[in-house]
């Protein structure tokens, strides 16, 4: 079975499984963390290279038909990955030593803040401009 490490808006607490179809499709399989810094986009966080470590939820994938719908969430071109805004990457994850599937940010992100915490539900907890933040969402309301 394919693995799914997601680390942001898709955690399963931010109630995106359900709205996206995706509660039959993946199967929880625990905490995870993955190499690397998350940098603030301000609706959403991203993934990108450095030191450090990312809270994240592991999945398995039951059906991986469903990836095409994760991709067009994340803004992942397949075919033109320079137009993407994430790109899907087969990661060896920090803990446990598995393999998964991630979405990295693609863009440049230069003077983005970083997540300190590595952990996208506590940013958005603790920070003061997230205060009409929706909590179950992990992002600002309205469209990404």
């Amino acid at each position: 079975m394919e693995r799914l490490a997601v680390y942001g808006t898709l955690r399963a607490r931010f109630g995106r499984h359900r709205e996206l179809g995706l509660e039959h499709a993946l199967v929880p399989l625990g905490a995870c963390r993955i190499a690397g810094r998350l940098v603030d986009l301000d609706a959403y966080p991203g993934l990108v290279p450095g030191d450090g470590l990312v809270e994240a939820e592991l999945f398995g994938i039951r059906d991986a038909r469903v990836l095409a719908r994760i991709d067009a969430y994340e803004g992942y071109e397949p075919a033109r990955p320079e137009r993407s805004l994430f790109t899907r990457r087969w990661v060896r994850l920090a803990r446990p030593s598995l393999g998964a599937w991630v979405y990295a940010y693609a863009r440049d992100a230069t003077g983005r803040a970083v997540v300190a915490s590595g952990c996208w539900a506590s940013h958005v907890a603790a920070a003061p401009r997230y205060s009409n933040v929706s909590r179950e969402r992990g992002r600002p309301p309205g469209p990404l």
